[in-house]
């Protein structure tokens, strides 16, 4: 029997940054290029597959803060 191993999960979560530096998705959509749809994911925290680096880093640049201030890995069950 194959038993399948359940990992944790990495959690993107734009809102307080946002928050922070006063600043909606949409102006960040703005400021980065990256589609508004794209960012909305981010921030409502809907489950993404495959996240591009680049609009990470892009992110990061222009919120002025730390990968791990936006993104972390949460444990299953947490």
């Amino acid at each position: 029997m194959l038993v399948k191993e359940q990992t944790g999960v990495i959690v993107i979560d734009l809102k307080p940054m946002l928050e922070l530096r006063n600043m909606t998705p949409y102006k960040l959509s703005q400021l980065s290029g990256i589609d508004k749809d794209t960012i909305y994911k981010y921030v409502n925290g809907q489950v993404l597959y495959r996240v591009d680096l680049f609009n990470l880093a892009k992110i990061c640049h222009i919120l002025k803060c730390e990968l791990h201030q936006i993104m972390w890995y949460e444990e299953n069950g947490k």
